[in-house]
C-alpha cells in the first residue's frame, strides 16, 4: 500500500520507464487514479474503488496528504 518507483512499476507492467512516465502515467494522474509523490506512486481511492477493493491500512494517509496537494 505505500509509494512506489517509477522503475518498480514499469516492471510490474512490462513496459519501459520512459513509456510509464510519458504515456500511462498522465492517463491515470487526468482520471484521479494515481499521484505523484517525492516517495513514488500511489493508488488514490478512485484506483481501489475502481478494482473493486478496499484501500490498505496506511494508504488513506498517503491519499489524503496528496489530495490536499490539489484541493487548494
Amino acid at each position: 500500500g505505500g509509494p512506489v518507483g517509477l522503475s518498480t512499476l514499469a516492471i510490474g507492467v512490462g513496459e519501459q520507464p520512459e513509456t510509464v512516465e510519458d504515456v500511462h502515467e498522465p492517463f491515470l494522474i487526468q482520471l484521479g487514479l494515481i499521484a505523484r509523490t517525492p516517495r513514488g506512486r500511489i493508488a488514490l481511492p478512485a484506483a481501489y474503488s475502481h478494482m473493486g477493493v478496499e484501500m490498505p491500512a496506511g494508504s488513506e494517509e498517503h491519499a489524503a496528504q496528496t489530495r490536499s496537494l490539489f484541493e487548494d
